[in-house]
């Protein structure tokens, strides 16, 4: 993706002679992206806290919860590396 284009829509936007080069076209633009960044925020917090009743607080008594857990931990991996992408 070029410095020429926005990193939500894809649009065109419009360098300016001085100061930052923009990254997104509008101001839309730029607070969906601050929301998706909250919403992955608030999952990578769900999730730590899902891992840490599975794992930490010594609960893991059966199969099912210790496949639980991995499911859990899996899920935290996916929604890092949709932080990560992101923040980009």
């Amino acid at each position: 993706m070029s410095a020429a284009t926005c990193k939500v829509c894809q649009a065109p936007v419009t360098i300016r002679k001085t100061g930052r080069p923009p990254v997104y076209c509008s101001s839309g633009c730029r607070r969906m992206r601050e929301h998706d960044i909250r919403r992955a925020n608030g999952a990578i917090t769900a999730l730590e806290n899902a891992l840490q009743y599975y794992r930490f607080d010594g609960r893991i008594k059966l199969r099912d919860d210790e496949q639980q857990a991995a499911f859990v931990a899996s899920e935290l991996i996916a929604a890092r590396k949709k932080l990560r992408a992101l923040l980009d």
